[in-house]
């Protein structure tokens, strides 16, 4: 489903584009005519609607844009809550893995060492996926301006 919600979207990031470049082209035909008097009244105002009805298409666009942008969003903050559940899971069994070398006679203090290290780095990366987590939250947080 994310992956085709990612094809959508770029897809959607394209017509967006497209759609300003048509409304920059349309804007400058229907001001020369106006500026120029190149074309009769009617033809100003023909320009005028098709400047307008390409605004309304590009903001159909921009919303759907931004719908598919905030389902994108939230798999990935699903996504994101389940791996940071599953490092606090991993967090606690390599803790009680350093612990328990730490305590048992006979256990070298190289592997107790080195069971702290790995301890260590699996809480660096938690903190990582934490961060990415919360950037996930505050960007569904955001209202939805259709402006990007």
């Amino acid at each position: 489903m994310r992956a085709t919600l990612r094809i959508n979207l770029a897809t959607a990031d394209r017509l967006v584009a497209e759609g300003e470049r048509m409304i920059v082209r349309h804007r400058a035909i229907a001001e020369a005519l106006e500026n120029e008097a190149h074309g009769s009244s009617e033809t100003i105002l023909r320009a005028r609607n098709v400047l307008t009805s390409i605004e309304v298409l590009q903001a159909r666009r921009i919303a759907n844009r931004d719908q598919l942008r905030r389902a994108t969003l939230q798999i990935d903050l699903a996504s994101a809550e389940r791996v940071v559940a599953e490092g606090e899971r991993t967090i606690a069994r390599q803790r009680d893995i350093a612990e328990a070398l730490g305590n048992e006679a006979g256990v070298s203090s190289g592997a107790s060492v080195r069971a702290w290290n790995v301890f260590n780095s699996i809480e660096a990366l938690h903190s990582r996926q934490i961060a990415n987590r919360e950037q996930l939250r505050r960007l569904l947080a955001e209202p939805q301006n259709g402006n990007e």
